[in-house]
């Protein structure tokens, strides 16, 4: 399935935002128009996402720093950039963050999907507040899109069990809850998530994640990788790289239609509430229920041979 395609991603602080790009753009189904980026420091960001679009030989793609703190909480849950420290050096070329268009991201992604009516999917895998800024400053562009596809939240009723920790909140929801009360709002004609209750099941061990990465052009994305895992972490999952493959590939999840809404405040901040017994009309959502890591695993590794 040919796609064009806009990422918004928060590259730089878990290592699965490279690995979701560099997978991307390798993928000879994928037209990628552009890369923004959300969250704390997003000229850094960029700075990451322009170093991997260089070395995979795609130096053209337009980069965008977008909205740094999110909607009305104070500051940024996730300030630093700490994978960007391979960028120190020298060994890695990549445009400086000063040399970065400032507050153009919003308008790119507009002009973007305007210029591309009913033809991009939209891929957030960041916090959703360049979204949500896209969404209420044009309040057509959601019914201009083709798809939107977002990894973010937690449908299950149950808490979520991975070797960094547990719970019913999922990263990218919280970080901006009121973002992503506007986004999971706006009339899109296909609203998809795959939240962290199904990509928690995709992980490889570093071992793992060393062996399979071996291909030329992907040493900056193995030295992201060391510093994720020198951070203390024993595993890569790949949920960002699963919600980017089931854009080419949508069988390798199954999915259930309903209702999403987001808390906002209180004790269940960032809570991802999904109704699956919606109203026909009202059940306007799809999120991913289950995931053939087998499958997802042979198609993410086919690009990288």
């Amino acid at each position: 399935m040919y796609a064009k395609l806009l990422l918004d991603t928060d590259i730089g602080s878990d290592v699965d935002d490279a690995v979701c790009l560099a997978w991307l753009l390798l993928e000879p189904c994928c037209e990628l128009l552009g890369i923004t980026t959300v969250t704390g420091d997003t000229a850094r960001r960029a700075a990451l996402a322009s170093a991997l679009c260089r070395q995979l030989q795609k130096p053209a793609i337009p980069i965008y720093p977008g909205l740094s703190t999110p909607l009305l909480l104070a500051e940024s849950r996730q300030p630093e950039v700490r994978q960007a420290s391979v960028l120190e050096g020298g060994r890695w070329p990549h445009n400086v963050s000063s040399l970065f268009p400032r507050h153009g991201a919003i308008h790119f992604l507009q002009q973007t999907i305007r210029a591309h009516p009913g033809e991009v999917t939209l891929l957030a895998i960041g916090p959703l507040t360049n979204i949500a800024a896209l969404f209420t400053i044009d309040p057509e562009i959601p019914s201009l899109l083709k798809s939107l596809v977002i990894m973010g939240g937690n449908f299950t009723p149950t808490r979520w069990h991975a070797p960094s920790g547990a719970g019913r909140v999922e990263w990218n929801i919280w970080n901006d809850p009121h973002a992503a009360e506007i986004v999971y709002r706006a009339p899109v004609p296909q609203h998809r998530s795959l939240g962290i209750d199904v990509t928690a099941r995709v992980s490889l061990s570093p071992q793992a994640v060393r062996e399979q990465f071996r291909s030329p052009g992907l040493e900056l994305v193995l030295e992201m990788a060391d510093v994720w895992f020198d951070g203390g972490r024993d595993e890569i999952t790949f949920h960002d790289p699963l919600a980017a493959v089931t854009i080419f590939e949508p069988d390798l999840c199954e999915y259930a239609r309903g209702r999403v809404s987001i808390a906002t405040g209180g004790l269940m901040e960032g809570f991802t509430l999904f109704d699956p017994d919606a109203a026909p009309d009202d059940a306007v959502h799809q999120v991913a229920t289950t995931v053939s890591s087998e499958r997802f695993f042979h198609r993410y590794f086919a690009n990288f041979r």
